[in-house]
């Protein structure tokens, strides 16, 4: 929706720089207030999809919070395609923790990889090139 939709180019060139985005006809408001709209609606399925596979309590949200900003920079920042893959990637590295560590090291074994990946590829594994 990003790349091929006139909407997706506008939210791209407002993020890129307003000033140029206005010039050419875009309301840097009214993209700001679009792009919250897809983020919160975007939280929301989410939220409904994490009550409806598993229980939460106060502190679940800190620890979501943590998974999705280690996905993020395994992928590398800017990558969609990264992100998905580093989702994978960290998922399948705590599923394997679970496995062979036994249910409490899920997460350590997902956090291990995250600082492995950082160590050995800091700018994630597929990072956003410079247009």
């Amino acid at each position: 929706m990003l790349a091929r939709t006139a909407l997706g180019r506008a939210l791209r060139a407002t993020s890129d720089d307003p000033d140029t985005a206005r010039l050419m006809g875009i309301d840097p408001r009214k993209m700001y207030a679009v792009a919250a709209g897809i983020s919160a609606a975007t939280g929301g399925v989410a939220g409904i999809l994490l009550a409806a596979t598993s229980t939460f309590y106060p502190s679940t949200g800190s620890q979501m919070l943590l998974i999705a900003f280690e996905v993020v920079v395994v992928g590398g920042l800017g990558s969609l395609t990264g992100t998905i893959l580093g989702g994978l990637l960290l998922a399948m590295a705590q599923l394997l923790g679970a496995k062979f560590f036994g249910p409490s090291y899920n997460q350590v074994a997902g956090h291990v990889v995250v600082l492995a990946l950082l160590v050995f590829r800091p700018q994630g594994l597929l990072p956003r090139t410079a247009p």
